[in-house]
Order: C-alpha cells, then structure tokens, then sequence
C-alpha cells in the first residue's frame, strides 16, 4: 500500500461514488509509481461487486484522466492482467507514458472493447503501445462484443503522441525488464508460501510490488525461516507478512551475527600482529580448542620436511606452543575454506 497514493484518492473528486471506492481501492493495492497490476476479477471480489461494475468505474476514472489502464501482453500474444496507475502527479504520469499511455489515447471503453473477441490483442511488438500504429485485424463473427467497422476505423485512424520513450526521455527497456524482474521475484515468493487452495493471493501481490527491489530479496530470503519458525503455530496472511516486513527480526539477527565475527576476526588479526611483531611469526597452540586444527596441519607438513615442532615447544602467555609463519601452512591453505577457517589468518601463506 502506498500512503501517499491512499491520501490523494481519499482527497480528490471522482466522478462517482462507485469511482472513488474503486480508486481508494486501486490506491491500496498500488506502489510506489501508483502502479497496480491487480486483476479485475480479484478486485471485483474484494469490492464484492460484478467485474462488469469494476470496468465501468475504471472507464470513468480513465474518461476523468485520474488513471491509466495499460495492457500488459504475454510472449504468445495473450493479453495478462493490465497495469493501472494513478495519474497523481508528474512522476506518475511520466511513468505511465513511459509504458504506453497517452493523454490523448484510448478511453476507458476502447480499453475494454480491447478485451472483448471483436478485435485481437497486439503481438510481436518491440515497442511500447502508444508508440507504434498497428492495423487491427478484420473482424470476424457477430454479436454485441463485436466492434463496428465505423469504430473500428477510428482506432485505426489514432495518432500516437509522442511519449518520454518516444522522444528518449526514458528507459523503456530497463521499465520493462522490472517489471519482469518483479513479476519473476513474485513467483519465487508465491512457490516459497503455501497458500490455501481457495484464498486469492492478491492482497499479497500488491504488497509485494509495494516493496523495493531490496526488500522483495528480504522477503524471499526469509520466508523460509519464518515459515520454520511458525510451523504448526499461528501466521500471518502473506500480505500483512510483507506489508509489516516482519523479515526485520531475522536481518537484526544476521547483522548481529556478522557484527560478532567481524569483531572476533578484529580481535585474531590484532592478535596476530602483536604475535609476528614479538615473536616473528603467529603462535600455534595445540592444546587449545583453536589451534588443534593448525596443529595438525602443521604437524603433517613439517614432518614431510622432517621438522619436529616438539622441539621448539615453549611457553608463550596463553600456554605451550611454537611460532610459525601463519596460522595454516601454504600446503593447508587452499583446503582451509571459509567455514574451517578460525581467524583471517587461517589461509595466509
């Protein structure tokens, strides 16, 4: 949910009572380009009206130029669900030229007669919408849905205005492949919670692309664990989930965390430098918990030299040990991975 897309719809007029419900609604739903990708059916069911009811109230809020209705086309040519934007500022409208709308193109009732069998989506199109003329197909077989060649001529016979992308005032390119991006991230979020068979996931939709890039990665990241965590206990709905962004427990952990090794691998490298600038080298105890593993290490490699370390045992202040150029010897190096390892040290050479 976007605060500020929730205020200016509370605030402004819209051209009925039916509009303005729907518009605090898509303001609910939308992020924070005012952009909404919610299908119509979910939100007529949220609304608890027809989806006939929700397409006529987002025509008057198109016809009012308080929204903007872009189609959204899959690789096949199929149309997807369709973005909407709120028109509530400069951004938002640059954002929606940038993705095909045009102050002077179609109304709301084009829009919908878009999606009716009269007339076929566009395909295979590199461009954005707005920016290209494409002939619509002959129309075939009959009916209501069916548009009137007189009609049919008129959207034909629309010329784009130039848009941003159009005048190269935006990426479109990089527009498109966020969108993509995170519709990716929502899917990976989708397959990670399980869902009940007859719930809508659309209140968590919109909460997911209400995050920043950043916390859709937090919420992939630590659904896992929240999920682990609340195994057989009661959750939260997916949308409250990550519209609180609980994941703020679990990344104060991890911060923590790496807090705490950074200053324990501080405290060895500190060490380690008061060592060799004593002693000329790093001390190896292999009575302690920490140096068993390089004693070890260091045992096998001096006694394929045929040096015996027992000989140049002697007491240092935290014990019996010896001096050797690092912790690990070069031979021991490359195996001593991050997890083996006991200090910054470890692999040095």
């Amino acid at each position: 949910m976007s605060l500020e897309a929730l205020t200016w719809a509370k605030k402004i007029a819209a051209p009925s009572s039916g509009a303005k419900y729907l518009l605090i609604m898509l303001a609910n739903y939308a992020g924070k380009k005012g952009e909404s990708f919610y299908p119509l059916a979910e939100i007529a069911a949220d609304m608890q009206v027809s989806v006939d009811s929700v397409r006529r109230r987002l025509g008057e809020l198109q016809d009012a130029r308080m929204v903007a209705r872009i189609a959204r086309l899959r690789g096949d040519g199929s149309r997807s669900s369709d973005v909407v934007i709120l028109l509530m500022d400069d951004e938002t409208r640059a954002y929606a030229e940038a993705l095909g709308w045009s102050a002077e193109g179609s109304t709301g009732e084009e829009a919908d007669r878009a999606e009716t069998p009269g007339i076929e989506p566009l395909a295979d199109c590199e461009g954005v919408i707005a920016d290209c003329d494409h002939p619509l197909p002959k129309l075939q077989g009959g009916g209501r849905t069916v548009a009137t060649p007189k009609k049919n001529q008129q959207l034909t016979d629309i010329q784009p205005t130039p848009t941003p992308a159009a005048r190269g005032g935006v990426e479109v390119a990089s527009l498109r492949e966020e969108a993509q991006a995170a519709e990716g991230r929502w899917k990976a979020f989708k397959d990670l919670w399980p869902f009940e068979p007859a719930a809508s996931p659309g209140k968590a939709r919109s909460a997911f692309f209400a995050l920043s890039a950043e916390d859709r990665e937090h919420a992939i990241r630590f659904a896992p664990r929240y999920l682990a965590a609340t195994e057989g206990k009661r959750r939260k709905h997916p949308g409250n989930w990550l519209a609180d962004r609980d994941w703020s427990g679990f990344l104060d952990q991890e911060r923590e965390a790496t807090a705490a090794r950074e200053r324990v691998e501080r405290s060895y490298a500190e060490r380690a430098e008061r060592e060799r600038a004593k002693y000329g080298g790093v001390i190896i105890y292999p009575d302690s918990e920490m140096g068993r593993r390089q004693h070890a290490a260091w045992r096998r490699y001096d006694t394929a030299r045929g040096v015996d370390c027992r000989r140049e045992m002697r007491s240092f202040p935290l014990g019996h040990g010896y001096v050797r150029p690092s912790r690990f010897p070069p031979s021991a190096a490359a195996e001593a991975g991050e997890g083996a390892r006991d200090g910054p040290d470890d692999a040095a050479a």
